[in-house]
């Protein structure tokens, strides 16, 4: 009969545990910000690539400070560099 308790308390104490745990979605914002942004040398702009009910989402930032973070070519740039380099012609006329 002790052991039938136990078992009965162990459930109790844990179902009483989960309720008092925050959603997952609030433990993911202990992330720091900084680290997820990113500058662009070419368009010096910074980028921040978040994940929305499963949609990729970029958002850019114009006036952060420069110190310390990564940097990379975002999505925009490396589309406008696509372009310009497919109308450029190699070889004669």
């Amino acid at each position: 009969m002790k052991s039938i308790q136990w078992v009965l308390d162990k459930l109790e104490y844990e179902r009483k545990k989960k309720k008092r745990q925050p959603p997952r979605n609030f433990q993911n914002k202990r992330i720091s910000v900084d680290d997820n942004v990113i500058l662009c040398p070419t368009c010096k702009r910074f980028h921040e690539t978040l994940w929305q009910e499963g949609l990729k989402k970029v958002i850019y930032y114009t006036s952060l400070p420069t110190i310390g973070k990564a940097r990379k070519v975002c999505y925009q740039c490396r589309k406008k560099k696509k372009k310009t380099s497919r109308n450029i012609r190699v070889g004669n006329k």
